[in-house]
C-alpha cells in the first residue's frame, strides 16, 4: 500500500505536545482519585478529634492516638496516618518526632522488674509493686493522683523513646533503667491516663499492630504523592 505521509520536524513537535496534553488529562483524574483515597484514609475518622489530645509532639498525644486505634480497629490505620501526617507538617525538627513515635511503636518490652522499680522511685514507694501488666499500669496512675498534678513541660515523645533506647541498652540492669525511667514517670500527667499508657508503652503493650502502622505510613505517602500530582 501507499506509505502514509511522512511527519516534519514541527509536526512532530506538535504531535508529542499533544501526547503530553492527553497524558496529562489522564492523569488528572487518577490524582484527583488518590487525593480523595488518601483524605478518606488520613482524615474524617469518626470520634477522631486530634486537636484535642494536646501538643502533638507531647507524648499524651501519642497514647491518645494508639489508645484510639487499639479500641476503633476498622479505623486503626486511618487515625495514625492523620496523625503522622499532622506531626510531620508541625515545624521544625517533626522529622525527628515522627522517627521516635515510629520507633515506640515497635519498641520491645523492658523487663518487668526494671519498669516495677521505676514505678517505686517516681511514687515514693518503699518497694517495687509486685505486680506486672495492667495491674503495674494502674498502680503508677494511682501513685501519680496521690502525688498531685506534676511540674514542669508536659511529657514529650522524644524524651520517652530516647530514654527507652539507652534502657534497651542497659540490658537488666534494674537500677540504671529505673532511674532512666522514674523521672519520665514523675513528669506524667493523670489527665487522659498519661501515666498509665506509658507504663504500657514501656511494657511493650501500647504500640498497634506492624499491619497497621504500614497501611498508616502508606497512606501519608499516597497523600503526599496525590498532593505533587494535583500541584
Amino acid at each position: 500500500g501507499a506509505a502514509g505521509p511522512s511527519l516534519t520536524p514541527p509536526a512532530k513537535r506538535a504531535a508529542a505536545s499533544e501526547l503530553r496534553r492527553s497524558g496529562e488529562k489522564a492523569r488528572a483524574p487518577k490524582a484527583a482519585k488518590l487525593a480523595a483515597a488518601a483524605s478518606s484514609a488520613g482524615g474524617g475518622v469518626p470520634g477522631f478529634d486530634l486537636q484535642s489530645f494536646g501538643p502533638l509532639g507531647g507524648f499524651r498525644a501519642f497514647a491518645s492516638v494508639l489508645s484510639f486505634a487499639a479500641s476503633e480497629p476498622k479505623h486503626a490505620s486511618a487515625a495514625l496516618a492523620e496523625y503522622l501526617q499532622a506531626l510531620a507538617g508541625s515545624g521544625e525538627g517533626a522529622e525527628e518526632v515522627v522517627c521516635a513515635a515510629l520507633a515506640l511503636m515497635e519498641a520491645p518490652a523492658l523487663p518487668d522488674a526494671t519498669v516495677a522499680a521505676a514505678v517505686a522511685r517516681a511514687f515514693d514507694e518503699k518497694q517495687p509493686p509486685k505486680l506486672v501488666g495492667e495491674m503495674l499500669a494502674a498502680k503508677a496512675l494511682e501513685g501519680r493522683q496521690r502525688k498531685g498534678a506534676a511540674s514542669g513541660p508536659p511529657l514529650a515523645v522524644l524524651s520517652v523513646a530516647e530514654a527507652v533506647t539507652k534502657c534497651q541498652g542497659d540490658g537488666k540492669k534494674v537500677a540504671s533503667g529505673a532511674e532512666r525511667l522514674a523521672p519520665l514517670l514523675a513528669s506524667s500527667s493523670g489527665e487522659g491516663m498519661e501515666t498509665f499508657f506509658l507504663v504500657r508503652c514501656l511494657q511493650g503493650r501500647l504500640g498497634p499492630s506492624r499491619e497497621v502502622v504500614n497501611r498508616a505510613v502508606a497512606g501519608v505517602l499516597v497523600a503526599g504523592g496525590a498532593q505533587s500530582m494535583t500541584t
